[in-house]
Formats: structure tokens, sequence, C-alpha cells
């Protein structure tokens, strides 16, 4: 899924824009759920390899999604990024919890690991699988110590969850994308132009001229074939 295309103030990239603000505000809740743990159980209980690529995670998860919104779309380049970014914080993180507690709860890495293999699945296009497992391995090999222990079983469970909410995101996505297509096609098409007007007098475009060709030439041909379609019925 990709927005580079689209037509600032068009239905896809409504929704596109309303998927990358809830993909958002989901990965800072994700972020949030942990700052309990220190809390309640004190932060000289965990390594600082723990703390360390907390923060690194959530500082690049919070660049990742300014970019995304500001943009107003999520290339396949920072998904990627995104992916290596924070799988490889989940593996180190991970194996720095004593065995009993990787796979447990007190483990940050968890719902994060959720948000991003969710956002791989929307955005990664034809690479989401390949993304989606190298989410799910990182806390495999991460929290494998915990095999030995009474969480091997959360282990697997959380892999299992992690690869569900992957594939329900992929499917909804698409969804969204198709129906916001649809409307785009059932829509007028003088108001794919007027919307454009509008974008450049806002000043969407000033930082992609080229885009601003695309964008014309593309409402240019959906004009001419709205008008030959009226003649073809007159």
């Amino acid at each position: 899924m990709t927005t580079s295309s689209a037509p600032p103030g068009s239905e896809r990239e409504r929704t596109a824009q309303m998927i990358i603000l809830g993909l958002a505000w989901l990965r800072g809740a994700q972020f949030a759920l942990w700052i309990w743990v220190p809390v309640a159980h004190g932060p000289g209980r965990y390594p600082p390899e723990v703390f360390i690529t907390y923060v690194l995670a959530a500082i690049w998860s919070a660049v990742l999604f300014t970019v995304a919104i500001r943009r107003r779309r999520l290339s396949p380049r920072w998904v990627a990024g995104d992916v290596a970014m924070v799988a490889m914080c989940a593996m180190v993180a991970s194996r720095a919890y004593p065995p009993a507690e990787a796979a447990s709860i007190t483990n940050w890495v968890i719902p994060p690991l959720c948000g991003v293999a969710v956002t791989a699945a929307i955005y990664a296009g034809r690479l989401r699988v390949p993304a989606v497992a190298v989410v799910v391995g990182a806390w495999l090999v991460g929290a494998w110590p915990a095999t030995d222990t009474s969480g091997a079983r959360e282990l697997f469970s959380n892999a299992a969850m992690m690869a569900l909410f992957a594939a329900v995101a992929g499917v909804t996505g698409a969804l969204l994308t198709r129906a916001a297509q649809h409307d785009c096609r059932c829509a007028d098409p003088g108001d794919g132009v007027l919307r454009t007007l509008d974008s450049i007098a806002r000043g969407d475009f000033d930082d992609y001229p080229e885009r601003i060709k695309d964008v014309c030439r593309r409402e240019a041909a959906r004009l001419r074939g709205a008008d030959g379609d009226a003649e073809g019925t007159a």
C-alpha cells in the first residue's frame, strides 16, 4: 500500500492518513504500556541494555511517524528501517532479560514488535510476508532462552499473536484502500481537479515539483475519460 501517487484530499490519501495516524497512536500506546514496569519493580532490576534499547526504539518510532504524517505516506524504505531498527533492539533487550522473564509481559519489546508487524503488513507491499517473518523471528531469537523456563508457552503464543495481528491488519488495510479507490472512481472527476488546485494553492506540492506534473496529468486524463464517456452516451 502506498500513497505516493494519490493527490492530497483524495479518498485514498485521506484513508492513508487515517491509517498512519492510527498506527502512530498505537505505537505510542505500545511503548507507554511498559512505563509501569520499572516503576513497579524498580529500575535497578534490569540491565542498562533494556533501557537503552527502549529509548532508541521509541525515538526511532517518533521520527518515523513524524515523517510519515508530514509526508502523508509511509514508503517501503522507511518500513524496512522500522523492521530492522526495532527488531535489532528487541533482540538485544530480550537477551538482556533473565531467561524466566524474557517472554513475559515485563519485556518491553512485545507490544512494539506487534506494532511493527502491523505496520509492515500494511505498508511493505510485496515484501510484507518477509518483513513480518523478520519481526517474528527477531522475537523468537531474542527470547529463545525462555524455552528452558516456564515461559516457553508465552514465547510461542506471543509469536503467534504477532503473526495474527499482522495478518488481520494486512487484510483490513487492503479492504480500506480498495473502498477508498472505489469511492474515487465513483466521484465526480471535476472534484479531483478542484482538490488538486486547492492543494497547489495551499503549497502542499511546494517540495515536490515533479509530483505536480504527475497529478495534473492524471487529472487531465480523468477529465478526458469523463468527456469521452459522456459523448459515448449522448
